[in-house]
């Protein structure tokens, strides 16, 4: 099996929807991209990694940035299969139409074999409400990221 079937397999599995639920529950105020960042890391080395093959975090580092994640294949592999992920939340969902621009960028950077993009959807009023009734406050909404 292919490594991109491999993490299509994850995301979409019972596992990983579990594991997004806990992490929406814990993680309320922060933007989630590392924590599902790493919840497919840890799903992928308890379902694939061998004495060959393993996923890590941060690896390789590109032009003084790292890959947001990268499958090491240490026999087969000349190169790692390299994923970036971008978190983006709805009220950005007018910007995508001229998306592919920053795809184009990390593919073109870094040479990425998969890109990984999370559109975090809730109801303003609800998030408010929500922050308010805990004294908290959540910055997501960067209008220019």
């Amino acid at each position: 099996m292919n490594i991109s079937n491999q993490i299509y397999e994850i995301i979409n599995s019972e596992d990983f929807n579990n594991r997004l639920e806990q992490i929406n529950r814990n993680y309320p105020n922060l933007k989630q991209e590392n924590v599902i960042r790493n919840a497919i890391l840890e799903q992928f080395n308890d379902f694939y990694a061998n004495e060959h093959v393993r996923a890590f975090a941060e690896h390789p580092r590109i032009n003084n940035t790292r890959v947001d994640l990268s499958i090491v294949n240490k026999g087969c592999l000349a190169k790692p299969y390299k994923i970036e992920f971008k978190y983006h939340f709805c009220d950005f969902e007018d910007s995508f139409a001229s998306y592919h621009n920053r795809i184009n960028h990390e593919f073109n950077v870094r040479n990425s074999n998969m890109y990984i993009l999370i559109v975090q959807t809730f109801a303003s009023d609800k998030k408010e409400t929500f922050d308010k009734s805990w004294d908290i406050t959540t910055s997501f909404w960067k209008k220019n990221e």
